[in-house]
């Protein structure tokens, strides 16, 4: 990724264990871009009631509320149903990938995390190369 002398821009990341999150935000800092920090749904929706961000890392095994109703509960809010969300998680198959399509996630990548796909991912969304497709949600 190229880089630049200012931030990229400000991803949220949902994540409940912390040595996986500060890797993560160690990463993604790397990167240039502002990284905020949530360890449960509850506090991920918290932090949207002030911030604004460019994109979304949501984890599924959350405490409190999963990571398959904190995307929905973030979809109902209208300033963020275009934001883009990347599933982060250990479950993975079929159906995990369409529970989580359904609940409002637009990409799922498998831990453990290939952090340069995942950058590349990243990248691509921000800069608009890859086209969100907008699901039917319910």
């Amino acid at each position: 990724m190229k880089r630049t002398d200012r931030q990229l821009g400000t991803l949220l990341l949902v994540e409940d264990y912390d040595d996986v999150r500060t890797i993560l935000r160690l990463l993604l800092q790397r990167d240039d871009y502002r990284v905020l920090e949530a360890a449960t749904g509850t506090e991920a929706l918290n932090i949207l009631k002030t911030e604004s961000p460019s994109l979304i890392l949501m984890d599924l095994g959350l405490p409190e509320i999963d990571g398959f109703e904190t995307m929905r509960r973030i979809r109902q809010n209208a300033a963020f149903r275009d934001t883009p969300i990347i599933v982060l998680t250990a479950y993975t198959g079929p159906f995990c990938y369409q529970a989580a399509l359904k609940a409002g996630a637009d990409y799922l990548i498998g831990k453990p995390v290939d952090f340069e796909e995942l950058e590349e991912l990243i990248h691509n969304i921000l800069q608009g190369d890859i086209a969100i497709q907008r699901r039917q949600r319910s």
